[in-house]
């Protein structure tokens, strides 16, 4: 009787994957081209705010019209008066007033991709990023001033008033039965354009008030010069007194690796 049951059962699972199978295949293979019912919209023309760059630059944020294939401008006069190194402002302006391509393909996925970010181009060229809501704009040579890079080897002289910073420190140590021993130390740095006065104060137990380092130093773009009172260690921060150390220097800007 057991074995009658599993033939049975055997025969029922065979017939239910077979017809399993012939109802598949009847079923034709249909392949959606049209979005989703509510979904409609999407492939719409969509108004937003997006933010445009120059030179990888952010110039502002404009509103403009895009689809999968385009973005539109809706103020392109705009947009050309913050392009302040632009040639031929009309010719630059009905250019952003067109409908450009979007280039999404250009767009930089990850950090280490080299082919994106960038499209040589005479005339005009973006890159949008639906995701960020970004444009960035290249702008033919033409249609842009000439820029002379100027390498600057020293920074300008300071032209800041008078300044100072302080810093405040105390070291401790001790151990029982023993006396603290302690330091207070004031560092200071007055400046005033390209002067500089550096000092450091110390007042340890058993020493009193010390006078760690005083230091003048005048620096031009060719050499820094240094003259005054140090000490060995930095700053006195020792529990012990320690020899001073007087004399100048100069040392040679010209001799720095670039």
């Amino acid at each position: 009787m057991e074995k009658i049951w599993r033939v049975l059962l055997t025969i029922t699972f065979l017939f239910i994957m077979a017809l399993s199978s012939v109802k598949a295949q009847e079923q034709p293979n249909i392949i959606q081209t049209a979005p989703p019912p509510g979904f409609d919209d999407l492939l719409q023309p969509q108004s937003t705010l997006v933010d445009v760059y120059v030179d990888g630059a952010f110039i502002g944020g404009y509103t403009a019209t895009y689809t999968q294939d385009y973005v539109e401008f809706e103020n392109p006069v705009a947009l050309t008066n913050k392009i302040e190194d632009a040639v031929d402002k009309t010719a630059l302006e009905r250019m952003l007033g067109a409908r450009l391509e979007t280039n999404s393909d250009k767009v930089c996925l990850h950090q280490d991709q080299t082919d994106c970010g960038f499209i040589a181009t005479d005339g005009l060229a973006i890159i949008f990023d639906e995701l960020s809501y970004r444009v960035d704009l290249f702008i033919g040579k033409r249609f842009r001033k000439e820029h002379i890079i100027e390498k600057i080897s020293y920074l300008p002289l300071p032209d800041a008033p008078f300044s100072s910073i302080h810093g405040l420190s105390l070291y401790a140590g001790g151990s029982s039965g023993d006396p603290t021993n302690y330091t207070f130390g004031l560092n200071s740095v007055y400046a005033l354009r390209n002067s500089r006065l550096f000092n450091s104060l110390g007042y340890g137990r058993g020493q009193g008030l010390t006078l760690n380092t005083l230091a003048f130093q005048y620096e031009t773009r060719k050499m820094l010069y240094e003259v005054g009172s140090f000490g060995s260690t930095a700053l006195g921060r020792t529990f012990i007194a320690e020899p001073t150390l007087v004399g100048g220097k100069g040392d040679d800007h010209t001799q720095l690796p670039n």
